[in-house]
């Protein structure tokens, strides 16, 4: 059997980077539940991980993104919808979040608020994802300062075309923004927020020539990643089911996503929220996590019949090649 895409297909990592990772007994735990509901040997009683999308507004207009093909309004999370996901979380074993989703997190403003908020409460993975065009030195000391634990900078080629015509920061100028926050980070004598550089391949495209076009700054991130590019098209085929078969996806027993106004799916990729399993405003976390919609397609996954499921059937993640 072979596993066509399970996932990030390249990562290139720091050697000495052990010490920057929380080695305690939760830590630890969160992370081999991770693992056991990953391979749906455990299914948790709430989330492991959320995704929360405070915006879904971007200030960038790639390619390659969903932006141009979303129906729905945009806005922004409010505070309120924010504290009761975190509330809930923290008292049911919530053990990480990204704050990011199909928008530009730096685009809220509550931002610091929102990170400061959660780590208060004892979340112990607090990300965002960033294309760090809005990033300058204020901004930097801020994140830093907030307790945030990771900070994700998703960069590619589309990203460029996107920068050049938007008349904002050059793709250089953004490098050069992400080089001064890890330099500021080390002279404040702190080891968080972790950097992550992600970016993708073009077709015919090999990892280690992505990696080339970044320069030393692979070098000086904490890790870098590298994926095939999933591109939206509107009238997109399914995976083409004579050639391929499904496994379960892991999503699905690890972690939600929950949009800005309060409507939950299973995965980022459900740009439309086509599946959606139910509405944060209305429910508990853990109602929409345990409901009728979760449980029908994790068997629905479980039994090898993804492509009945409208937003997976053209999935590229845990294909089996026949």
């Amino acid at each position: 059997m072979k596993i066509i895409n399970k996932g990030y297909s390249f990562i290139y990592k720091k050697l000495g980077l052990s010490n920057k990772i929380p080695i305690n007994p939760s830590y630890i735990l969160y992370r081999l539940k991770w693992q056991l509901a990953g391979n749906r040997i455990i299914c948790t009683k709430f989330p492991l991980h959320l995704d929360i999308e405070l915006t879904n507004i971007c200030n960038l207009n790639c390619p390659m993104c969903f932006q141009k093909y979303m129906k729905s309004n945009k806005g922004l999370m409010k505070w309120a919808l924010y504290k009761k996901i975190i509330d809930e979380g923290a008292v049911n074993g919530l053990a990480a979040i990204k704050l990011q989703v199909r928008g530009e997190s730096f685009l809220h403003p509550d931002l610091m608020r929102c990170i400061k908020y959660a780590k208060e409460k004892g979340i112990m993975d607090v990300q965002i994802t960033t294309n760090g065009t809005l990033l300058d030195e204020e901004k930097s000391r801020k994140i830093i300062e907030s307790g945030l634990d990771m900070i994700i900078f998703s960069l590619d080629s589309n990203h460029r075309i996107s920068y050049e015509n938007s008349g904002k920061k050059s793709y250089d100028e953004v490098l050069s923004s992400i080089t001064n926050f890890i330099t500021l980070r080390d002279k404040m004598g702190l080891k968080r927020p972790l950097t992550r550089l992600q970016f993708s391949l073009e077709p015919e495209e090999t990892p280690e020539e992505v990696a080339q076009r970044f320069g030393s700054i692979k070098d000086e991130v904490d890790w870098a990643f590298a994926n095939e590019i999933f591109y939206v098209k509107e009238d997109g085929q399914p995976i083409n089911q004579n050639k391929y078969g499904f496994l379960p996806c892991s999503i699905l027993w690890q972690r939600m996503v929950v949009h800005y106004n309060g409507l939950c799916t299973v995965c980022c990729r459900d740009y439309a929220c086509e599946c959606k399993l139910g509405d944060a405003n209305e429910q508990t976390i853990k109602e929409i996590w345990n409901g009728p919609e979760m449980k029908k397609i994790r068997e629905t996954h479980r039994l090898g019949q993804r492509e009945k499921v409208p937003i997976c059937r053209f999935c590229d993640l845990y294909l089996i090649e026949k």
